[in-house]
C-alpha cells in the first residue's frame, strides 16, 4: 500500500532536508582549520642548475679582504647570465638574511659545510665557496664546487692583470662541472670576462664590507669609474637601487643613474640580468606600465629568467591584476621548486584572491559560495606555506603567509604559533607584531587584555615612545570597531611617529591622509596629499590627491578642481587598469561634470573588474532611464 503524506508533512520534510543540507555545508566551512603541526614535506630535488655562490676567505696583502668579495661576486654575476639565464640563483639579500638567522654577520665568509647548509636552505644543488691567496702581484684562486654528492676544487693562478682570464677559465670549469647544456653564443660570452681592471673588484669588496648605504654607493660608484663599460660594476650599481633602501627621490634624482642604465641599454642589451634590473628601477619609478612591458619582453625572449618573473609578479601586484601575479608565481614554482620562497610567493598569490573573494560584493552576497571560495584559495595558500616551511623553516615569508591567513580564519592558536616563529626569526619583526595585533581588535570580536599584552611587548622591543609603538597604536585604532570615534587619537599618534621618525615615508603620510579625509579635515588633506604626491608620484598618490581635490570641489564648486581629479584618475587607471577604485572615482568625477555616457562606460568597467560592486550598481540604477509612465486607458 502506497503511503500518502499530508502536503503540510512533506514541506516541513523538505525544509528539514534543506536545513540539514546547508548545515553541512556550514559546518564544513566552519571546520576549515590549519594544523597545529606544520607537516615537514618530502624533499624536493633541486634543479641541477641550481647554486649560490658565498664570498671567498682570502690570505695575503692588504686588499686582498676586498679581492676575494669581488672576485666571488664578479663569479656569480658571469655564471648567471650569458646573456641569457644559465643558472638559478638567490639573490644577495635572501643570503643574508639566512645569515641573520643563525645570528651570524651577512659579510660572513662560510665553510663549505655552512655554506652547503645555506645553500640547501635556499633551494639550491650546489654551494660555491673558494679560497684567495695574493702575494703581491701574484695570485691563487682555489674554488670550491659542493653538492650532495660530494666536493671538487678547481683552482687557476696567475697575475692580478690576469684575473679576468681566471674567471673565464673557472667559469668555464663549473659550467662543466654542473653539466650545463651551452649552445656556441652562450659558450663564447661565457669566456668573456665581466670586468678588466682588478681595481674594481677591490672597490666593489670595499662596499661589500661597508656598513653605512652612503659608503655602499661611494664604493660601487668607484668601481665603475675604475672600470668604465664593463658589464660587472655596471650590475652591481642597478642592483643597489633595484632590490636596495633607494626611493624614488633617490633614484629619479641620480642623474649618473641614468646615464649608467642608458649605457648598458646600448652596450648590453640582451642580458637579462640587466634588462630585468633595468625593469625593477623602472617600477621603483612608479611606471608601472612601461615596467610591466620590459619585463614581459624579458620573459618572452629568456623564459627561463626566474628574477624577470619575480619582478613581474611584483609589478603585477601593483597593477591588481591578481592573475598574472598567479601566473608567475606559478612558473617560478615550475622552474625551481626546491626554492622555499617559489611557494610561499604561490601561496601569497592565492592568498590575495582569497582576500578579493572575501571582500567583493558580489561574493560575499552569494553566502556560501563565497565561503567556498575563500576556502578554495586560502587552502592553496596554506599548503604552499607548508611546503615553503617544511624546505626550509627560517622561510620568514612563509611564516607570515601562514599568521595572515591564521588571522582570516580566525584561528588564534595557529596565528600565535606563526607570530612567535616570525618574533624568533627577527625580534624586531613590526609587521608580525602588528597582524597579530590588529587580530585581537574589537571590531573582529578579539580579547583587548591579549592586545595590551602585544602593546606591552612592542613596547619592550621598540621603546613606548618609537616611531613604531605610535604607529601600531595608530593601526590598531584605525582597525577598531568605531575609528571615526578614534580619529583625533589616531591623528595624535601618526603626528608623534612623523615627529619622531628620522625620515618621512609613504606609508605613515598615506595612514595620515586617511584619517584626515574621514575626518573632512579638506584643507589638511589637501595639503597632505600635495605633499606626498610631491615626493612619491605614485599611483596611490595620485589617486589619494584626486580624492583631495573632489573633497576641495565640494566646497568651492569649482569645475576646475574636479577636471584635475579626473586628469589624475585616467593618469591611475593607465598604470593600475585592474583596481577597481579608480573607476569609481572616475565616473564620480565625470558625472559632476556633466559627461554622462564617459561615467556610464566607467561604471560598466568596474563591474567587469567586480561584478558585484555596490557602488557601480547605484549609480547605473540611477542612470538608467525611467520607464514611461503607465495610463488606465
Amino acid at each position: 500500500m502506497k503511503l500518502r503524506f499530508p502536503r503540510g508533512v512533506k514541506l516541513a520534510l523538505a525544509l528539514v532536508v534543506f536545513l540539514i543540507a546547508v548545515g553541512g555545508l556550514y559546518i564544513g566551512y566552519s571546520r576549515f582549520s590549519i594544523e597545529s603541526e606544520i607537516p615537514i614535506k618530502k624533499p624536493i630535488a633541486s634543479p641541477p642548475n641550481s647554486l649560490a655562490v658565498f664570498s671567498f676567505r682570502y690570505r695575503g696583502g692588504p686588499d686582498s679582504k676586498f679581492l676575494a668579495s669581488g672576485f666571488a661576486r664578479a663569479l656569480s654575476d658571469r655564471l648567471l647570465c650569458a646573456p641569457r639565464s644559465l643558472t638559478l640563483q638567490p639573490i644577495g639579500l635572501d643570503i643574508n638574511e639566512e645569515f641573520r638567522y643563525r645570528n651570524l654577520d651577512p659579510r660572513t665568509r662560510p665553510a663549505e659545510e655552512l655554506a652547503c647548509e645555506i645553500a640547501a636552505c635556499l633551494g639550491c644543488r650546489w654551494a660555491i665557496t673558494g679560497d684567495l691567496s695574493q702575494n703581491g702581484e701574484e695570485v691563487s684562486i682555489a674554488v670550491h664546487a659542493s653538492c650532495g654528492s660530494g666536493s671538487k676544487t678547481l683552482t687557476a693562478r696567475g697575475k692580478l692583470s690576469d684575473l679576468p682570464k681566471m674567471q673565464t677559465i673557472l667559469a668555464r670549469r663549473i659550467a662543466d662541472l654542473m653539466g650545463l647544456s651551452l649552445n656556441s653564443k652562450e659558450a663564447r660570452e661565457l669566456e668573456t670576462p665581466n670586468f678588466s681592471r682588478a681595481e674594481a673588484l677591490v672597490f666593489y669588496g670595499k662596499s661589500f664590507e661597508a656598513e653605512k648605504v652612503d659608503a655602499i654607493e661611494l664604493f660601487r660608484w668607484k668601481a665603475w669609474e675604475a672600470d668604465p663599460g664593463a658589464l660587472f660594476p655596471a650590475l652591481r650599481l642597478l642592483e643597489m637601487y633595484a632590490y636596495g633602501p633607494a626611493d624614488y627621490a633617490k633614484i629619479n634624482g641620480e642623474r649618473r643613474l641614468v646615464d649608467l642604465t642608458k649605457h648598458v641599454i646600448s652596450h648590453h642589451a640582451e642580458n637579462s640580468h640587466a634588462r630585468t634590473l633595468i625593469g625593477i628601477l623602472t617600477s621603483k619609478r612608479y611606471k608601472y606600465h612601461e615596467a610591466n612591458g620590459l619585463l614581459r619582453k624579458v620573459i618572452r625572449d629568456d623564459p627561463n629568467m626566474y628574477a624577470a618573473r619575480q619582478a613581474l609578479m611584483a609589478v603585477a601586484y601593483q597593477r591588481r591584476d591578481d592573475g598574472t601575479a598567479l601566473r608567475e608565481a606559478s612558473e617560478m614554482v615550475r622552474l625551481w621548486s626546491s626554492n622555499p620562497k617559489s611557494h610561499a610567493q604561490l601561496g601569497l598569490a592565492h592568498y590575495l584572491i582569497a582576500r578579493n573573494a572575501q571582500q567583493s560584493r558580489r561574493v560575499r552576497d552569494m553566502w556560501l559560495s563565497a565561503r567556498r571560495k575563500w576556502q578554495k584559495e586560502a587552502e592553496a595558500a596554506l599548503e604552499e606555506a607548508r611546503i615553503a616551511i617544511g624546505l626550509n623553516p627560517r622561510c620568514a615569508m612563509a611564516w607570515r603567509l601562514f599568521l595572515y591567513v591564521a588571522n582570516d580564519a580566525g584561528k588564534r592558536r595557529e596565528s600565535e604559533k606563526a607570530f612567535r616563529h616570525l618574533i624568533r626569526l627577527d625580534p624586531r619583526d613590526w609587521d608580525a607584531y602588528l597582524n597579530y595585533a590588529i587580530s585581537f581588535s574589537d571590531s573582529l570580536n578579539g580579547n583587548a587584555k591579549r592586545q595590551k599584552k602585544i602593546l606591552a611587548m612592542v613596547d619592550n622591543e621598540f621603546g613606548s615612545a618609537s616611531p613604531e609603538a605610535y604607529l601600531i597604536r595608530a593601526y590598531l585604532a584605525y582597525y577598531s570597531r568605531n575609528p571615526a570615534q578614534r580619529a583625533e587619537e589616531m591623528l595624535d599618534y601618526v603626528n608623534k611617529a612623523v615627529l619622531k621618525s628620522k625620515t618621512l615615508t609613504s606609508d605613515i603620510l598615506g595612514l595620515k591622509f586617511n584619517i584626515l579625509i574621514g575626518m573632512a579635515r579638506t584643507d589638511e588633506s589637501l595639503q597632505t596629499a600635495l605633499l606626498g604626491f610631491s615626493r612619491w608620484p605614485s599611483p596611490e598618490w595620485r589617486l589619494y590627491l584626486a580624492k583631495a581635490y573632489q573633497f576641495e570641489w565640494y566646497r568651492s564648486k569649482d569645475d576646475r578642481i574636479l577636471q584635475k581629479s579626473a586628469n589624475l584618475l585616467e593618469d591611475f587607471i593607465k598604470d593600475v587598469p585592474f583596481d577597481v577604485r579608480g573607476r569609481i572615482e572616475l565616473a564620480w568625477s565625470l558625472l559632476r561634470l556633466g559627461q554622462i555616457e564617459e561615467a556610464r562606460s566607467q561604471l560598466f568597467a568596474a563591474l567587469k573588474l567586480d561584478p558585484g560592486n555596490e557602488v557601480a550598481v547605484r549609480e547605473l540604477e540611477r542612470l538608467a532611464p525611467k520607464p514611461p509612465p503607465r495610463f488606465p486607458f
